[in-house]
C-alpha cells in the first residue's frame, strides 16, 4: 500500500504541475494576445467611428444645416461689395434692395415654418413628458421649468439694462431730428412684474396661443403749483392693460405643466390623451 501511494503520488504530481504550467502559459498567452490586441487598435478609432457612414447618414440634416449657415455667411459677406445704396445700378453695383428682398424670400419662408412648429412642439413635448412621470416627479419637473423660465427672464432683463447703460445707444451717432408725435417708450418695474403674472394665468388658453398681455403706460407731465407758490413738475402714470400679438409662452407653459401632471395622476383614465400627445410629439419631430 505504501508503494502504491508513492507511485500514485509520483504519477499525479507531474500532471498537476503540467496543468499549472499550461494554465500559466495560457494566461501569459492570453495576456500577450490581449496586449497585442490592445496595441493593434488604431490611434483615431473614435474619430473614425464618429465619422462613419452610418453616423453621417443619421446626422445628415444637422451637417447640411451647419454647412448652409457657413455658406450663407460667406456668400452674404461677398455680396456686400455689390450692394447698391439705392434702387438704381450706379457705380458698378449689381444688387439693389429689391434684389435683396428676392434673396431674403426663401429664408423668411424657412423662419415662418420654424415659427409654425413652436406651438405644437411646446404643447406636445411638455404634456407627453410630464404624463410619463409619476405625480411627485412631474411636480418637481414643473416647478423646475417655471424657475428656469423666470430665471432666464430675469437674466435677460439684467443683461439688457447693463448693455443699455454701458453702450448708451443713440448718443454716439450724432443728433437725430425727432418728430413731435414720437413718444419714448417708458416702463416701470412693477408693470413688468404684473405682466408676468397676467401672462402666467391667461383668461383664454386659445387666445394665449397667438396673443399675450402687456401694459401700455401713458405718461403725463404737468406743472403743479404747490404751497408758497412753489412750482414743480409732476408725472402722472396711466397704465392700461392691452393685448399684443405674440405667443404667450408663459401661460401655455403653466397650462401644459398642469395638464401633464393631471394626466399622469389619472393613469388609465387619461391613457388616450397620453397616447395622443405622444403621437403628436412624434409627428412634430418628423416635421
Amino acid at each position: 500500500m505504501h508503494g502504491v501511494r508513492k507511485t500514485s503520488i509520483s504519477r499525479v504530481t507531474p500532471l498537476v504541475i503540467a496543468d499549472q504550467n499550461r494554465s500559466r502559459s495560457g494566461s501569459t498567452h492570453s495576456r500577450k494576445s490581449h496586449s497585442a490586441h490592445t496595441l493593434s487598435v488604431p490611434k483615431y478609432g473614435l474619430c473614425q467611428q464618429c465619422c462613419s457612414k452610418e453616423n453621417l447618414k443619421e446626422q445628415a440634416l444637422l451637417v447640411a444645416t451647419i454647412a448652409a449657415v457657413i455658406i450663407g455667411i460667406g456668400v452674404g459677406i461677398a455680396l456686400r461689395r455689390l450692394k447698391c445704396p439705392g434702387d438704381e445700378y450706379v457705380n458698378g453695383c449689381r444688387i439693389t434692395k429689391e434684389d435683396i428682398s428676392y434673396i431674403d424670400f426663401p429664408g423668411r419662408i424657412f423662419i415662418n415654418i420654424l415659427k409654425m412648429l413652436i406651438l405644437p412642439l411646446i404643447v406636445s413635448s411638455i404634456i407627453s413628458s410630464l404624463a410619463q412621470l409619476d405625480a411627485q416627479s412631474s411636480g418637481k419637473m414643473g416647478v423646475r421649468a417655471l424657475i428656469y423660465y423666470f430665471g432666464t427672464t430675469i437674466i435677460a432683463a439684467i443683461v439688457g439694462i447693463v448693455l443699455v447703460l454701458t453702450i448708451q445707444p443713440g448718443k454716439r451717432g450724432g443728433s437725430v431730428d425727432k418728430k413731435a408725435a414720437a413718444k419714448s417708450a417708458e416702463g416701470r418695474t412693477v408693470d413688468t412684474v404684473l405682466d408676468l403674472f397676467r401672462n402666467l394665468f391667461p383668461d383664454n388658453i386659445m387666445e394665449a396661443a397667438f396673443r399675450s398681455v402687456g401694459t401700455d403706460l401713458k405718461v403725463n407731465r404737468t406743472t403743479v403749483i404747490g404751497p408758497n407758490n412753489t412750482v414743480y413738475n409732476k408725472t402722472i402714470y396711466d397704465p392700461m392693460v392691452v393685448k399684443r400679438d405674440g405667443i404667450n409662452v408663459l401661460g401655455l407653459l403653466l397650462f401644459c405643466i398642469l395638464f401633464g401632471i393631471i394626466i399622469s395622476r389619472l393613469k388609465e383614465k387619461a391613457l388616450i390623451l397620453k397616447q395622443f400627445f405622444e403621437a403628436m410629439l412624434e409627428v412634430v419631430m418628423q416635421l
